[in-house]
This record gives structure tokens, C-alpha cells and sequence, in this order.
């Protein structure tokens, strides 16, 4: 093998002869230093991970049983044992998880200092009112649905949850808070009450308006706390309903009859007219507001203009109301003369189209905008 190897390198000139050997020495070492290079690489992630996985150990494991960490995990062993039960059994079982959740995260808020100085904001430390929303959730929500009362109790709850701690000291004992804290503890204590009210109002607000639609049609620029949102979106009020059945109303008694009924019909317009309201206003949607809405009319000067009226007495931001109108025009159509009428062919057995002299056509205008105060025939 070595008399092999030495003709090989007698084939190369005496100069190359160095770099022919550290050729093969590289050829040999190249894959033993990969390996190395490897190895080191593999270590490094191994010792990364580690640390990370002994953080994440730390942080959800504790070291003493008496800790935040010890009812979280509870807790979390309660809901996995109630996925194994069924009935009152397992709600019972989710109930103790809800009973250590609540205060281990508490705890956990006031325990951890990286998270104590995370929640803190402008000195104020937010631990009560996140511990005052699980409570709600966990008193009021429902699977189904999160109930208006669960958001306007959760201020309240929060400022109770905030309040005791101020009266306690090392001990612990009681103590009487300083003046300062005393006066910190009398405004978040109303500014919460004052917070309630407002989510309180949000909610009574939106079942007024479910209730009151046409109050979206009102003009609230000078209200105090309701903002229009949308302003470009135009919002009627259920008077332009009122007023279009009421046209429909008026032309499915009128079109086409002789002019001698509607002249006795005109004659009768008020009853006419509280036939009209008590009709369209069973056929309105059932909401609150339909107490207030009445359907007016009168009869114009001419022959034969009618003007009819949806009349809100409800609340409004004008004291006097508001009511919208539409006008209607009652026209005769003139008789046909048949034999200076041009003539046009007619199918075999059809019969030629004759208009009834003095029958009436009924042609409404636009309903108006909401005119502030009642109208002048108004009762």
C-alpha cells in the first residue's frame, strides 16, 4: 500500500507535492469537523430549549403548594375531571373550577411582580376590575348569550373587590385608610356607580330604540348622550310607513269609481279616516310606539285635493311633536267620445275599452319631511 502510495505522489510534480498532501488530509478531517460542527450546534439547541422549557416550568409551576399557581391548576384539573361526568355532577365539578380560578388569577395578579407592574397604569393597579369581570361572567353569562346586567354590575363589583384592601394593614388588622386614600377611595367608588349608570343607559337606550324606532328619525343633535353615528344614512320614521298604507288605502277606495261615490264617500271623511287609522295602525309591526301614531286627513279646497297626516304625540326632541303629510289629488277622467276616438282594431270576441264617464283617478305626491308641531286640523 505504501509502494502504491508512493508512486502516486511521484505522478506530481516535487512543488505540488504539499498541496497534494493537505488535499487528502482535508478529504479525511472535512467530514470529522462536519460532525463536530454538528454536534456543537445540536448541543446549543439542546441547551436553549431547555431553558426555555425551565421557564415555562417556573412560571406555571410553583414551588410551595399555598400559592396563586396551586388554585389555577386546580381549577384546571376540576374542568378536566367534569368532561369525564355528565348532569348535576359535572356542573358541580365545573362550579369548584370557577371557585379556584377566580381567586388563584387574583392572587396570581398581586403575587407576580412582572405582572403586578404590567397591569399597573398611572399608579393604578386594574387587578379588580379584571378579578369584578370574571366574577360577572361567571354570575351572569349564559352559553347562549352575555346578559346587559352582567356588563352593568361588572364597575360595581370591581369597586367592592378594590375597596377592603385599603382598610386592612399587616396583621392583619384593621385600620381607618388616611384622608388621601380615603378621598381616592370616595371617587372610584362614584366614578364607578357613575360608569354603571351610563352602561345602564346604553342598554335602556337600545330598548327604546327597539321599542321607538322612529326615534332614530328625530333630530337628536342636542341630546346629551346619544350621537348619531351615521349620518349619511337616511332613517325614516315609521310615519312614512303610516302614510304609504294610507295612500294605498285611499286608491284602493277611489280608483275608478263613478264621481257620484266619491263625492259621498268625501262627505264622510272623517269617519273615513278613523277607519283608516284604526286599520293601518293593527297592520303596523307590533312595537310600543304604535299608541302614539294617528293617521289625520282633511279635504283641500279644489276638486278634490286630499291631505293626509301621520301624527306622533309621543316624546320627541320638540315638545309639541312633529307630523308628516302627504297630498293627494282626486281627478276625474273624462269621458271617451267613441266616434271622434281614433279607431284601432280589435282582436275577434274581445270588447272594445270604454272608460266610465266620471270615474276617478287618485295621484299622490311625495310624503314630507318632519314638520315640527302638530297639524292646524290636529284635535
Amino acid at each position: 500500500m505504501l509502494n502504491s502510495f508512493s508512486q502516486f505522489i511521484s505522478l506530481f510534480p516535487p512543488a505540488l507535492i504539499p498541496l497534494v498532501l493537505l488535499a487528502i488530509a482535508l478529504l479525511f478531517i472535512a467530514p470529522l469537523g462536519l460532525f463536530a460542527f454538528n454536534f456543537l450546534a445540536i448541543k446549543t439547541l439542546y441547551e436553549e430549549l431547555r431553558k426555555i422549557f425551565q421557564d415555562i416550568f417556573q412560571l406555571i409551576l410553583s414551588n410551595k403548594w399555598d400559592s396563586a399557581k396551586t388554585l389555577i391548576w386546580l381549577s384546571v384539573f376540576s374542568w378536566a375531571m367534569s368532561l369525564l361526568t355528565e348532569s348535576f355532577i359535572q356542573i358541580f365539578i365545573a362550579f369548584c373550577g370557577w371557585l379556584f380560578l377566580i381567586p388563584g388569577i387574583h392572587w396570581l395578579m398581586y403575587e407576580e411582580k412582572k405582572i403586578k407592574d404590567f397591569l399597573t397604569i398611572e399608579k393604578v393597579l386594574i387587578a379588580p376590575w379584571i378579578t369584578g369581570a370574571l366574577i360577572c361572567f361567571f354570575l351572569f353569562a349564559t352559553p347562549e348569550n352575555l346578559p346587559g346586567i352582567m356588563v352593568v354590575t361588572w364597575p360595581i363589583i370591581s369597586a367592592i373587590i378594590a375597596a377592603p384592601p385599603k382598610f386592612i394593614k399587616p396583621g392583619p388588622t384593621y385600620k381607618v385608610p388616611d384622608p388621601p386614600v380615603r378621598q381616592d377611595l370616595i371617587i372610584m367608588v362614584l366614578f364607578n356607580l357613575l360608569l354603571s349608570c351610563w352602561l345602564q343607559l346604553s342598554y335602556s337606550t337600545q330598548v327604546w330604540l327597539a321599542e321607538y324606532p322612529s326615534l332614530r328619525a328625530d333630530d337628536l343633535t342636542n341630546s346629551s348622550f346619544v350621537v348619531q353615528t351615521q349620518s349619511s344614512e337616511t332613517v325614516h320614521s315609521q310615519g312614512y310607513d303610516i302614510l304609504v298604507q294610507a295612500e294605498a288605502a285611499l286608491t284602493e277606495s277611489l280608483q275608478g269609481q263613478s264621481w257620484s261615490q266619491v263625492e259621498r264617500w268625501l262627505v264622510n271623511f272623517d269617519d273615513r279616516i278613523r277607519e283608516f287609522n284604526r286599520q293601518i295602525i293593527q297592520r303596523l309591526p307590533a312595537k310600543a310606539e304604535n299608541a302614539y301614531w294617528q293617521i289625520e286627513g282633511r279635504v283641500l279646497a279644489g276638486e278634490y285635493n286630499v291631505q293626509l297626516f301621520a301624527v306622533w304625540k309621543g316624546p320627541s326632541s320638540n315638545n309639541a311633536g312633529y307630523h308628516l303629510a302627504k297630498t293627494c289629488q282626486i281627478s276625474q277622467v273624462m269621458p271617451v267620445d267613441i266616434k271622434t276616438a281614433p279607431q284601432t282594431p280589435s282582436p275577434v270576441g274581445s270588447v272594445a275599452p270604454n272608460t266610465q264617464v266620471g270615474t276617478a283617478n287618485v295621484s299622490c305626491g311625495a310624503v314630507t319631511k318632519a314638520i315640527k308641531g302638530q297639524p292646524d286640523m290636529a284635535k
